[in-house]
């Protein structure tokens, strides 16, 4: 009989041992702007500090029209000043309208319309003590998984000549249950212009709940998402994965995930249909996402005008390729989309963090790229 309880013990301790291994809660649970495709769509590696970026080159014989149309619809660079905190934080930025052919000066960051980002440090002391079993990759859309820390954006813009600022505070409140993790998050947004404001949120500045639900392995399967009680022009739809839907009662992100308990599909549902759906395909070896396949019910700008696009990634996490797919073959037969195509090229740093990017974003990636653009990014020591 003792025999037979050691056996059974011995079994008994490792059932929980395995499912503890796969629950384990040891990932930072923290939204960060710095790795994340949502927000300034970065994928920056080590103790960055500043991000200086400029377009040195355009393709011979290209218009200013469509320099100009290249520049706007270039897939991978978004802001031309980027300056972080120790804590790896944003603290400041200039958007792309300011990308020169130099990098911006100090001058020229302080002078042009920038924006800034106020923290609160006790806020974000509170929600890093929560962790999470799910490991971040870049391109990801983990940012509903994930905890937000709340923040001030304070627009500085330049007005008659003079520099005036209005501000913009986002609070993200959570419940939890007795196992840390997430069952609600709640957001609420407030616009005012001056440094005062509210310390904590207003019930009329909510703008959406969501629900966490969790399957009998504790990964997050669906989030049900609803409208806060701000006034009906604001919450007449809810924007993600680059679509939007109504705030139908149906409307929900749902999850699936591999045998690793990584991430392999979302979707976004509404209104009795699907809004939208990426699905990822990780490689066969080297633990990154090799692939992201897009469909969007509309289609955008971020997708080519397409519902269905194809992104490859290459092992430093950054976009080497788009390619649309076929939705109709009687319309676009996949030889006319694949030329298309937009293919980038890169040189790395020390830090394989990329400084110079080659675009080419006219079907082909033979000759001179459309756009070159190149990165000085300084470091924390």
């Amino acid at each position: 009989m003792r025999t037979f309880c050691k056996g059974v013990l011995l079994c008994i301790l490792m059932l929980p041992i395995g499912s503890r291994a796969q629950l384990e809660m040891k990932y930072n649970s923290i939204y960060s702007s710095k790795n994340n495709i949502i927000g300034f769509n970065l994928n920056l590696k080590d103790s960055v500090k500043a991000v200086y970026v400029k377009f040195s080159a355009a393709r011979t014989g290209l218009s200013d029209h469509d320099i100009a149309t290249a520049k706007a619809n270039n897939f991978i660079i978004n802001n031309a000043f980027l300056g972080f905190d120790e804590n790896q934080r944003i603290v400041q930025s200039v958007g792309d309208g300011y990308i020169k052919e130099e990098y911006l000066s100090f001058a020229d960051i302080q002078e042009n319309n920038s924006n800034h980002y106020l923290y609160d440090k006790k806020d974000i002391a509170r929600k890093n003590k929560y962790k999470t079993p799910l490991k971040q990759y870049y391109p990801l859309y983990n940012y509903n998984l994930l905890l937000k820390p709340d923040q001030t954006l304070q627009v500085q813009l330049k007005r008659d000549g003079r520099l005036q600022a209005a501000y913009m505070s986002k609070f993200y409140v959570y419940k939890f249950d007795n196992e840390g993790r997430i069952t609600e998050e709640k957001l609420y947004s407030e616009k005012y212009d001056s440094k005062t404001r509210s310390k904590v949120p207003k019930e009329e500045d909510l703008d959406d709940v969501k629900q966490f639900v969790y399957n009998d392995k504790g990964q997050v399967i669906s989030q049900k998402i609803s409208a806060g009680t701000k006034d009906a022009e604001f919450a007449s739809s809810y924007n993600a994965m680059g679509t939007k839907s109504r705030f139908c009662k149906d409307l929900e992100l749902k999850y699936q995930y591999d045998s690793k308990g990584r991430i392999t599909q979302i979707e976004m549902f509404g209104c009795s249909t699907v809004a939208g759906r990426q699905e990822y395909a990780y490689h066969p070896d080297r633990d990154y996402v090799q692939s992201v396949k897009i469909y969007t019910r509309d289609g955008s700008a971020q997708t080519m005008g397409r519902r269905n696009i194809l992104k490859t990634y290459n092992e430093q996490g950054d976009l080497i390729n788009i390619k649309a797919l076929v939705d109709n073959p009687a319309y676009y037969p996949q030889s006319t989309l694949d030329k298309q195509q937009k293919y980038f090229k890169y040189q790395y740093d020390s830090h394989n963090n990329w400084i110079r990017c080659e675009m080419y974003l006219e079907g082909t990636d033979q000759g001179e790229p459309t756009l070159t653009a190149e990165r000085k990014i300084e470091y924390f020591l």
